[in-house]
C-alpha cells in the first residue's frame, strides 16, 4: 500500500519542481520523513517533501 502513497508523493514533488532528478526526490524524501522503529522504516511527510521540491533549486544555487 506505501508504493502508490509514495508514487503520488513523487508526481507532486515534481509537479512543484520539474528540474529534480531521482537524487534529489531521495534525498528529500529521506530529510523530511518521521523515522520510525529505530530508523529501519518510516512515514512520509508529504507536505514537508512537497515544500521542499519547490524550494530545493533554491537551496542548491545557495550552497555553491
Amino acid at each position: 500500500m506505501a508504493t502508490p502513497i509514495c508514487a503520488g508523493v513523487i508526481a507532486q514533488m515534481l509537479e512543484a519542481n520539474p528540474n529534480l532528478s531521482p537524487n534529489d526526490i531521495k534525498s528529500i524524501l529521506q530529510t523530511t520523513s518521521k523515522p520510525v522503529l529505530n530508523d529501519l522504516w518510516g512515514y512520509i511527510e508529504a507536505t514537508s517533501a512537497v515544500n521542499m521540491a519547490t524550494d530545493y533549486m533554491l537551496f542548491q544555487k545557495t550552497a555553491k
